[in-house]
């Protein structure tokens, strides 16, 4: 919950990101990797392309 806090958006939405249920847009990516106190480039590299 600290982390859907810190990223402003609401807990449910980090579980369905979590579960593969939500895809999240760039925004709340970036807002994202700001509550994780890294850049959005680290958050995404090992993402397999679509």
């Amino acid at each position: 919950m600290a982390l859907a806090e810190l990223a402003e958006v609401h807990f449910t939405y980090i579980s369905d990101i979590e579960r593969g249920v939500r895809n999240p847009s760039l925004i709340t990516m970036v807002k994202l990797a700001a509550a994780l106190d890294t850049d959005l480039g680290k958050l995404v590299k090992d993402l397999p392309p679509v």
